[in-house]
C-alpha cells in the first residue's frame, strides 16, 4: 500500500509492505535496518489489528510500515 500525505504535518510518503514469511524474517530486517542506523521510529510490536509491525523513517521523510499477521 502506498499512500501520500497520510499524515497532515508529514510532508513525504507512507508505504506498507506485508511480508508473507514468518516473525524470523521481520526480526531479521529490523536487525539489518538497526545495524546500518536507520531512523527506527517503532520497533516491531504486536497491533491489536493482529499484526506485528515496526516503523522506519528515511531521510526523505517517507515511512516505511513493514509488518506481518500475528497467528491467531
Amino acid at each position: 500500500m502506498l499512500s501520500l500525505q497520510e499524515h497532515a504535518d508529514n510532508k513525504g510518503i507512507w508505504l506498507y509492505l506485508d511480508l508473507s514469511g514468518n516473525m524470523t524474517d521481520l526480526e531479521l530486517l529490523y536487525q539489518e535496518f538497526k545495524k546500518n542506523n536507520a531512523l527506527i521510529v517503532e520497533p516491531p510490536n504486536d497491533k491489536p489489528w493482529h499484526m506485528c509491525e515496526m516503523l522506519v523513517k528515511d531521510l526523505d521523510d517517507n515511512f516505511l510500515r513493514v509488518g506481518i499477521p500475528l497467528e491467531h
